[in-house]
């Protein structure tokens, strides 16, 4: 049994007592325990979104400076150049078309 349904009991009970008083209380808790589940909905969706940033950033951490180069490359996939201001800037990878970058027209060599 939810609060929420705890309480609508004891509302209940408390008309069937005609107390007035208790009534109002039971009504607040009721008030309080929906006000405390919206901010409880909320607070998953911003762990969801912020665990799936995490694990994008995460991703995006693997990528490495070539050597004696100035691109992002994928350590799994090392022959795969990547643009570093718009791979950072987009959270995504953003691949090279030899040594330019389509998206900022950036030249990486």
């Amino acid at each position: 049994m939810s609060l929420y349904d705890a309480a609508k009991d004891a509302l209940k009970l408390a008309q069937k007592l005609d107390n007035s008083e208790l009534v109002q209380k039971i009504l607040d808790v009721q008030s309080q325990a929906l006000d405390m589940q919206e901010k409880q909905f909320e607070y998953v969706k911003q762990i969801s979104s912020l665990q799936e940033e995490n694990n994008r950033l995460k991703e995006l951490k693997k990528f490495e400076l070539a050597q004696g180069r100035n691109y992002l490359i994928d350590p799994d996939k090392p022959s795969r150049e990547l643009c570093p201001l718009c791979t950072k800037k987009y959270g995504t990878e953003v691949p090279l078309n030899g040594y330019y970058c389509g998206q900022c027209k950036g030249h990486y060599e």
